[in-house]
């Protein structure tokens, strides 16, 4: 005889099955690992993120805790970072927490730069049967620095940039500021010079290799250059004019190509060749010239090559072609030849020839007692 089993009877079997599947029996125990990672952020971040894992989803009713505190690594806590400790926790039905790390934006070229998290003492509660581990203990944060830098190239005595750089002539600029650059050529002269009332120029201005347009020649002894918008590292190299000053004496003068027939300076762009010729008046002739007081002989031309952060002073005389020489002797012991047989009279002498006097030595009357040219003995 079949007896049919009532409806709800079924209801509960089923129930009681699906509760056994679905939750531990006593004694039931779980192990927990945990990690933490490695994250990478702009130094304008704001924040950097660590998240610490569970290797496992946390259990119903059970918590999991652990310690964690920063380092220093190449970052430095309050310049680059905030300094950060406390307790992380995991719940139940979770497998993740987070730390949050402060970032400092400054305006310092530093490369990257890192620190690290470490977790520590980790904890599972209730503890009864569980246990927790730590698997990676600790996490890199790597801070991107967004500074740029540009390099300055100026050491010349004739003029200044500012700001100049630090120890490197590096300065640093942060991402997307604008950074100026105010140069001005010296005025008096570092040297001591008056260039005859001439002063020192911009030369040129260099940023990245390119010539800034419109400054060599423009006659600027200021100059304001700005980079806005800085995304990226940059160069500037500034450079002034150099003088030559000229002093000419006598017949003649000198071309640079100006022409310049008593004194005046000639100013040199940075790295140019300058040419100054020496051109004597009709009847005269280059006698001497000098460069910064030491003789180069007579020369009708002088280069100066790539003429860079330095003066110089170039000095020239002129004197007449020919010379009259005037013999004098007091009884006519002096004549024109060897031979001694006629006596020698005035003579005009053309420059850089030779000229010849003979004296009787061995007059029966008179005796020489000493020869003076030009008064000289």
């Amino acid at each position: 005889m079949k007896r049919n089993i009532p409806s709800r009877i079924g209801f509960k079997l089923l129930v009681l099955l699906f509760s056994f599947l679905v939750t531990p029996a006593t004694g039931w125990t779980a192990t927990y690992s945990l990690s933490i990672d490695n994250v990478t952020v702009d130094e304008s971040a704001g924040n950097a993120v660590f998240t610490v894992s569970s290797d496992i989803t946390i259990a119903s009713g059970t918590t999991v805790t652990v310690t964690y505190a920063s380092a220093d690594g190449t970052a430095t806590a309050g310049s680059d970072y905030t300094a950060v400790s406390g307790t992380a926790t995991i719940s139940a039905g979770n497998t993740t927490t987070t730390i949050t790390v402060p970032i400092l934006d400054d305006v310092l070229y530093e490369g990257n730069e890192t620190f690290t998290v470490t977790l520590s003492n980790p904890v599972v509660a209730p503890a009864t049967g569980n246990t927790v581990t730590i698997g990676t203990a600790t996490g890199t944060c790597t801070i991107t620095d967004n500074d740029h830098q540009i390099t300055v190239t100026e050491d010349s005595p004739f003029g200044t940039v500012t700001p100049s750089g630090d120890a490197n002539y590096q300065v640093s600029v942060g991402y997307g500021k604008d950074q100026t650059f105010s140069i001005a050529a010296a005025d008096p002269c570092p040297n001591g010079l008056s260039h005859n009332g001439h002063v020192h120029h911009i030369s040129d201005i260099i940023v990245d290799g390119e010539s800034v347009a419109g400054i060599k020649g423009g006659g600027y002894t200021t100059y304001d250059y700005t980079f806005t918008n800085v995304t990226s590292d940059h160069t500037i190299e500034i450079l002034f004019t150099s003088y030559i000053d000229v002093t000419v004496h006598g017949n003649g003068h000198v071309e640079s190509p100006a022409v310049i027939s008593t004194a005046d300076s000639v100013e040199v762009e940075s790295h140019a060749d300058v040419t100054l010729s020496n051109k004597p008046d009709a009847g005269f002739h280059v006698s001497k010239v000098e460069i910064d007081g030491t003789p180069i002989g007579q020369p009708e031309q002088y280069i100066l090559n790539d003429l860079v952060d330095t003066d110089h002073n170039y000095e020239v005389w002129f004197a007449i072609n020919s010379f009259t020489l005037e013999p004098v002797s007091r009884f006519g012991t002096i004549y024109d030849t060897s031979a001694e047989t006629t006596k020698v009279t005035t003579r005009d002498v053309a420059w850089n020839t030779d000229s010849s006097f003979y004296v009787d030595l061995n007059d029966p009357l008179y005796a020489v007692l000493g020869i003076l040219i030009d008064n000289i003995s």
